[in-house]
């Protein structure tokens, strides 16, 4: 994580000190906490929606909503216009990979190059 904050920690990994109360506060500041539920959530059901639209009854629940619709999540709400979404696709993969399982040894490739 020292990597992608600057030698810093993620405030969801955090102590309550006030580095995490900064922390927290600023990201309040920009999601308002009505924000999930108003805008987010519609937004995931309308993605996977349009997913599952172009699939004739049969999904490949990794390959077709976990990789394809957080890509288009970050494109649509954080507005990462991206170098397409394969590599969008990708890049969130390895972003997950990076913060929840930094244990694996791919990531130290992927940080190195």
């Amino acid at each position: 994580m020292a990597v992608v904050a600057a030698g810093g920690n993620f405030f969801l990994g955090m102590d309550n000190t006030p580095s995490y109360t900064r922390d927290v506060s600023n990201m309040r500041l920009v999601i308002r906490r009505d924000g999930l539920s108003q805008i987010i959530a519609p937004m995931i059901l309308r993605l996977t929606n349009e997913v599952i639209a172009k699939h004739a009854g049969k999904i490949d629940m990794v390959k077709d909503i976990s990789a394809v619709v957080p890509a288009r999540f970050v494109k649509e709400y954080m507005g990462v216009a991206g170098p397409g979404e394969n590599n969008l696709i990708e890049e969130t993969t390895y972003l997950f990979e990076y913060l929840f399982y930094p244990a694996n040894p791919f990531n130290q490739l992927h940080i190195q190059t």
